[in-house]
C-alpha cells in the first residue's frame, strides 16, 4: 500500500472501492498470471489506523 504523498501528481484514478474489473496484485499472483499481462488503472484508497492509505490496481490488456 502506498501513502498519499507517493501518489500525488499522478494522471491514475483514484476509486473508493476495488471494482469486479480490478485486480491487486497479489490476486494476479494467485491467479498465477502473468503481471506484464496487466497495466496499472488506479488505486483504491483505504483507512487503516485513521490514515488514508492507497492500493494499486490493474486491469487485463485488451
Amino acid at each position: 500500500m502506498l501513502e498519499k504523498h507517493e501518489i500525488l501528481g499522478t494522471d491514475k484514478s483514484i476509486y473508493e472501492k476495488q471494482g469486479e474489473q480490478h485486480f491487486d496484485y497479489e490476486e494476479i499472483i494467485h491467479l498465477n498470471e502473468d503481471i506484464n499481462d496487466y497495466v496499472l488503472d488506479g488505486y483504491v484508497s483505504i483507512n487503516k489506523f485513521d490514515k488514508e492509505f492507497f492500493k494499486p490496481v490493474y486491469v487485463k490488456r485488451v
